[in-house]
């Protein structure tokens, strides 16, 4: 089992749970109720904040799981789609640049050097792919960074392809960009906004959108994974390795 997978879990849960837990839901204004809304406002917000960082740190955490395991796997850097190159190589040294500011300075040399080390094993017949290639270039992941991490993984039309599988496992059939823009917007007003008022059905909507965004990522970078590990000659530019979501077959348990 994912520990990235186990940690979403447990965090989405703890949230719901949170919800219920802490009654959330404003009372009827009035006197007596004026201090209980303002904290339960204060909260949500707080929330909201936290379910697109959930979101985000598994699909970082996910992302470096599976470059793991490509790693592992034996194929070789030059059979590897030519985005995922770039990505892994040209991307990553924009990565280390960003994270290595956030170290202490003690840290940063070494930092760098474990990285650059990585990147250079892509010259070699045993690859170590840096697991800060997606997602650490910048403070937030935004839906280019999603779309494209998703296009390096040769997934043909990415957001088409987050979008079916959503509609598929019924978690929404609004389009998955329009879902990551309004899940990235109640986060972004939640943090940056202080009179503002994240509503507990905003929050619920909020838990759903990270959970379908996080799972059909999953879903889509894992098949593109098994893929990636089994090439055995160059791959194809242009070519994709996930072509149709609706080729990857689910099973639900109810």
């Amino acid at each position: 089992m994912s520990a990235a997978r186990t940690t979403f879990c447990e965090r989405i849960a703890t949230i719901r749970g949170a919800i219920t837990d802490f009654n959330l839901r404003d009372l009827p204004p009035a006197p007596a109720t004026i201090s209980h809304n303002n904290s339960a406002r204060i909260i949500r917000n707080g929330l909201a904040v936290q379910c697109f960082n959930i979101f985000e740190d598994f699909v970082k955490a996910r992302t470096g799981e599976v470059l793991t395991d490509i790693s592992s796997s034996g194929v070789q850097f030059r059979n590897l789609p030519e985005d995922f190159q770039w990505a892994t190589t040209v991307d990553a040294v924009k990565a280390i640049d960003y994270q290595v500011k956030l170290r202490d300075k003690s840290d940063r040399i070494r930092y760098a050097q474990d990285y650059s080390e990585k990147i250079c094993s892509t010259k070699l017949t045993s690859v170590q792919l840096a697991g800060i290639t997606f997602f650490h270039s910048s403070p937030n992941i935004s839906k280019d960074h999603f779309k494209d991490a998703l296009s390096a993984f040769a997934v043909a039309t990415p957001w088409p392809q987050v979008s079916g599988l959503c509609s598929r496992v019924g978690i929404s059939g609004v389009p998955a960009e329009t879902v990551f823009h309004s899940l990235a917007q109640r986060r972004h007003h939640a943090a940056h906004n202080a009179n503002a008022s994240v509503s507990e059905v905003d929050l619920i909507q909020s838990l759903l959108d990270a959970t379908g965004l996080a799972l059909c990522f999953d879903i889509l970078v894992s098949k593109s994974t098994r893929l990636i590990s089994k090439l055995k000659a160059a791959h194809l530019a242009g070519t994709p390795l996930v072509a149709d979501q609706a080729t990857i077959p689910l099973r639900f348990i109810k």
